[in-house]
């Protein structure tokens, strides 16, 4: 999961994902005996709160209060939590195959009814359970409305790292435009941030919404593929400052 953090100056983005370590008894008992939490730092937002929450809005972050286990945090780090007496979880407790984990089933239709069915102890046990349909079956995380990241960020950060280092090669970059400029003059595409100096506002149906300006005109470029000139190095922020722009026609 996706969550943002606070250094000392800037809010910060990362990946916290967690491992579990189980071991049985004597008794042939499966039980959880460790959570190993893996902080993976990706990036600097912003030093305003309310850009870096957008920011983090625009790498799919949902939860957009800053995690405490993060304040003062800027490199990568795992948290231990052990158990003295064996926590049993994540174990089917009734039915056809009672006692065994949920992480071995593999039969999907079950763990859908027992995931339908079941009222469970921790909200871990259900997270566990909700992952192993997916495993199964992977199309069908739409069913459970989104609440699984099905975003991959370590790929996606391969790619935005490669665009990156395409622009401080060459001052430009191609990017599909997917929404307007905000009202910050921030724009968001393809996980790059791009900022303009200057944007007009416009009214539709009620609705406020921003256009880049250049050379004394708004450009619409909404839904076109757009290039802009950036030059070779980004702000503070990690903005990158659109100094001119071309769009891309078919």
């Amino acid at each position: 999961m996706l969550r943002i953090g606070k250094a000392d100056l800037y809010f910060t983005l990362w990946n916290v994902r967690s491992d579990k370590n189980y071991s049985t008894d004597i008794n042939g008992n499966h039980y959880l005996s460790a959570v190993y939490t893996h902080y993976d730092y990706i990036q600097n937002l912003s030093m305003t709160e309310s850009k870096a929450i957008e920011k983090a809005k625009g790498f799919g972050v949902t939860e957009l209060t800053p995690d405490e286990d993060l304040r003062g945090r800027r490199s990568s780090w795992v948290k231990t939590k052990t158990f003295d007496e064996p926590v049993v979880e994540n174990v089917f407790t009734f039915g056809k195959y009672s006692g065994g984990l949920f992480i071995e089933n593999v039969d999907v239709s079950y763990c859908k009814w027992y995931y339908d069915n079941n009222s469970f102890v921790s909200s871990d046990s259900k997270e566990t359970m909700k992952n192993r349909i997916v495993e199964l079956d992977p199309d069908e995380y739409c069913i459970y409305e989104g609440e699984l990241e099905t975003l991959d960020y370590v790929e996606m950060m391969k790619q935005i790292e490669v665009k990156n280092e395409f622009i401080k090669k060459n001052g430009f970059i191609d990017v599909f435009v997917s929404k307007n400029v905000d009202d910050h003059h921030r724009l968001f595409a393809e996980g790059l941030n791009f900022l303009f100096e200057t944007i007009k506002e416009n009214w539709y149906q009620s609705w406020a919404y921003y256009l880049p300006v250049f050379d004394g005109k708004a450009k619409r470029i909404k839904n076109k593929m757009v290039r802009f000139y950036v030059g070779v190095t980004p702000n503070i922020d990690g903005e990158w400052n659109v100094t001119k722009m071309e769009i891309i026609k078919k």
